[in-house]
């Protein structure tokens, strides 16, 4: 960070642990400018550093990352991801809490806290037969259910037959839900997946 200032400071001191260049009344121009040319071609040259170059790899690697989604939505599923987390096919994956299975993929998270893993947050069930509902009381995400009391089946629908508040009840029983089966460490890696909700205003 540059800081002008006219006292007599040293020109570089530490500031709430970051480096503080201070430039002081009597510096030139010129000098205030070649400093700030520095910074900024640092700066771009980071910038311009590829996600391979700062995972270590060389600037023209390709690197594949395999994230495995829908955790817990089954038991082929969670050990299929098991095994690709074993031999290192994926690196990170998320979890459905809604899903029948939630409570085994759980149990293992618990177990292997090292792994990559986060929340999928879900507002729909599209399979057949496989089909989930919502984790928060029923009579407070109405517009969640289909006719069968399960999720919807699309995006559309939810977005159409859900409220706004609905919605948030759901997400956040599921955050709870995930807490409950002591997987904090899935929160702070929370990732949410929805489409489009504009016609539902904003969720809180």
């Amino acid at each position: 960070m540059i800081r002008l200032d006219s006292t007599q400071t040293p020109p570089l001191v530490q500031e709430d642990g970051a480096a503080v260049l201070i430039i002081g009344s009597r510096a030139t121009p010129a000098a205030i400018l070649i400093l700030l040319g520095l910074l900024l071609s640092s700066s771009s040259a980071l910038a311009q550093t590829t996600t391979a170059q700062q995972l270590g790899y060389g600037p023209n690697d390709k690197v594949l990352m395999v994230h495995a989604d829908d955790i817990g939505m089954s038991h082929s599923v969670n050990v299929a991801t098991i095994e690709a987390f074993k031999k290192g096919l994926v690196t990170s994956g998320s979890v459905m809490v809604p899903c029948p299975w939630f409570p085994e993929i759980a149990a293992y998270a618990r177990e292997h806290p090292e792994l990559d893993l986060g929340l999928h947050l879900t507002l729909t069930s599209e399979w057949k037969y496989l089909r989930w509902r919502p984790v928060a009381s029923p009579e407070k995400v109405k517009g969640l259910l289909d006719e069968e009391g399960f999720m919807w089946r699309s995006e559309r629908q939810t977005a159409t037959k859900a409220t706004p508040l609905e919605v948030e009840t759901e997400l956040r029983a599921q955050i709870e839900r995930a807490l409950q089966f002591g997987l904090e460490a899935l929160i702070k890696e929370l990732g949410v997946k929805l489409t489009t909700w504009r016609e539902m205003g904003k969720i809180a």
